[in-house]
């Protein structure tokens, strides 16, 4: 389980750096993303906030799914009702 609340925190954080709050979602050339981080001072000097690094819909429903999976579940039918009610 500990491997995979680790991935779950990883993806999510990947995510959020990734998405820059929609800014870098759609955006197609790498290297104006890569101009920006190093504006921003590079990986290692972010200033990662709540405000200002969210999680993309991406990561709510990555966070949902495995909500759904580690839940009580005995049948597909059950899972993917218990899915549909954390989407």
């Amino acid at each position: 389980m500990e491997k995979f609340v680790a991935s779950m925190l990883l993806s999510a954080a990947g995510d959020a750096l990734g998405f820059k709050n929609s800014e870098w979602e759609f955006q197609h050339d790498g290297e104006k993303i890569h101009k920006q981080l190093k504006d921003l001072g590079g990986v290692a000097n972010l200033k990662v906030s709540k405000k200002n690094w969210r999680v993309s819909d991406d990561t709510i429903l990555h966070i949902a799914t495995g909500e759904a999976l580690v839940s009580d579940w005995s049948s597909k039918e059950e899972l993917y009702l218990k899915l549909a009610a954390n989407y």
